[in-house]
């Protein structure tokens, strides 16, 4: 059988494949291929609520989240985020909520933190400006 962590791949993958709007969306070609040759796929429906490892629900947080590595990723292109900490959610205003995150950042012998804040509009979830700042 497979190891937990292959396993765990697995999930991370099928997760991934289903948040993306499912085979189609992640493999047109392949999909618009099958399509041609006359190939019949069967699909699932997709639960709209995709649940982690050990059935905890994906935070609310997660799609700020994701912006906030990828904004520390291009404030630091050569250094890998090692790790990742929600410090949680302020309401700015009516029109502004700002989530905050605490990432570790490691370049060769170096490592360091930073604070990622991402401001968006929680109604209509409009990203409104991401700041990134060092924690040396």
């Amino acid at each position: 059988m497979f190891s937990q962590r292959a396993h765990r791949c697995f999930q991370v993958l099928i997760t991934t494949i289903a948040m993306m709007g499912g085979a189609a969306a992640v493999f047109p070609m392949q999909t618009a291929q099958a399509a041609q040759s006359g190939a019949t796929a069967q699909t699932t429906p997709v639960p709209r609520t995709v649940e982690r490892e050990y059935g905890k629900p994906i935070p609310a947080y997660a799609k700020w989240g994701k912006i906030a590595v990828a904004q520390a990723k291009r404030c630091h292109p050569k250094a890998a985020v090692v790790d990742y900490l929600h410090l949680g959610r302020t309401v700015v205003s009516g029109t502004v909520a700002e989530e905050a995150f605490r990432l570790w950042m490691r370049e060769g012998t170096k490592e360091w933190g930073i604070l990622v804040r991402v401001q968006f509009n929680p109604q209509t979830d409009e990203l409104i400006r991401v700041t990134c700042q060092n924690l040396r």
